[in-house]
């Protein structure tokens, strides 16, 4: 999901995934905070940073058993974020062995936990810092005129995640800032967004493959 919950584009992109032949689950990480935060700046920045990255991995631990647990499911589990979902995505890949890819898309606060603090009890290690400890092979987009993250921060997780080993894919889009997938949204960039659509399907099917 992204920053505003499991929205009509987040459904659309998980239909998306669906037509392509996955079993494609949208995660509500919000389910245990109460639903969604107001959509306005300061309640929603609130909401992120008060969240518990350990509860919202245990969640994604468990959505990735369930999906395990389906006999119409090879066993290989993929996931892929926006915005605080990208976040989530690296934090993930980071630390567990259970997916086979990994897709982060423009995730936010990935080398701090707030905008003042580099961590915190809730948010106690930037994904960034653990990146070297990637266990599956990992593409991640970022907009060349978005600040959180950066291109210089995407040239640093860059640089971590190709530590660990994992086939290691970070692209900066040129002629585009933060959300340029999201079609709902004026930032909004068709091309940039066709390029991107373009690396992320055949990223899925090589590690993932359909059935």
């Amino acid at each position: 999901q992204e920053a505003m919950g499991v929205n009509d584009h987040i459904r659309d992109m998980t239909n998306r995934f669906a037509n392509l032949g996955y079993v494609a689950l949208a995660v509500d990480l919000y389910t245990r905070e109460g639903g969604p935060p107001p959509m306005e700046p300061e309640a929603m920045m609130k909401r992120l940073f008060g969240m518990s990255d350990a509860r919202v991995l245990s969640d994604l631990q468990g959505a990735a058993d369930l999906l395990s647990s389906r006999e119409d499911v090879t066993g290989k589990i993929g996931c892929i974020g926006f915005c605080m979902g990208g976040r989530y995505t690296l934090l993930f890949a980071d630390s567990s062995d259970r997916l086979a890819a990994a897709v982060d898309c423009w995730g936010g606060f990935i080398d701090k936990a707030t905008p003042e603090e580099r961590s915190t009890p809730e948010r106690p290690t930037p994904p960034l810092e653990l990146a070297e400890k990637l266990s599956c092979p990992l593409l991640a987009a970022v907009g060349a005129e978005d600040h959180n993250p950066s291109p210089e921060l995407a040239q640093q997780l860059r640089e971590h995640a190709e530590k660990s080993g994992q086939p290691v894919k970070v692209d900066v889009y040129e002629g585009a800032g933060h959300a340029f997938l999201a079609d709902y949204r004026p930032s909004y960039r068709p091309e940039p967004a066709s390029r991107l659509w373009a690396e992320i399907v055949p990223f899925l099917e090589g590690y993932l493959g359909t059935k």
